[in-house]
């Protein structure tokens, strides 16, 4: 009985790591807070995720104009530049 008890608190503690596991996979890289017209909103760029096609997405979500999405791809290529080039001044 001691011997099953163990295996099913090993399961347990098993099936909790997974799940925290998968909770931290659901957190963004990174958050860029944005305006949608007057609402602010955050793109969320999770790890794995090609920029442009996660972009793209918030676009459709947010209905954005083709020209609004241009603007968008550029402000958030100027972000990530900048954080490249923190990131290396700081080495």
């Amino acid at each position: 009985m001691a011997k099953a008890s163990w295996i099913l608190l090993l399961v347990v503690a098993l099936a909790a790591t997974v799940s925290t596991a998968r909770a931290l996979d659901s957190l963004p890289f990174i958050e860029m807070p944005l305006y949608v017209g007057d609402q602010r909103t955050a793109l969320g760029i999770y790890e794995g995720d090609n920029v442009n096609a996660a972009v793209e997405k918030f676009g459709v979500t947010h209905a954005l104009s083709p020209d609004e999405l241009t603007t968008l791809k550029a402000e958030v290529t100027r972000r990530f530049l900048s954080i490249a080039r923190q990131g290396a001044s700081v080495r």
